[in-house]
């Protein structure tokens, strides 16, 4: 359980940073390639609600594992 903490600690806060940047990130290049700003930021939202997604599911499949390979006494 300990192990948890841990992951929660750190990767939250990375997982929002991650998903921060790929909002800004695909904000600036899909400026580019469209001129509504409405559809920009709705294609941006979704890109960074997938990154924390898969950000979110990698840091369970990481705590599952370290769980199997360092049990708590």
């Amino acid at each position: 359980m300990q192990n948890l903490a841990i992951i929660l600690v750190f990767g939250i806060p990375l997982s929002l940073i991650a998903a921060t940047m790929v909002f800004l990130i695909s904000y600036r290049e899909y400026q580019h390639h469209f001129f509504e700003r409405k559809k920009i930021i709705q294609i941006s939202l979704e890109s960074a609600f997938f990154t924390f997604g898969f950000f979110a599911v990698l840091l369970l499949v990481v705590w599952f594992f370290l769980g199997n390979i360092f049990p708590s006494k």
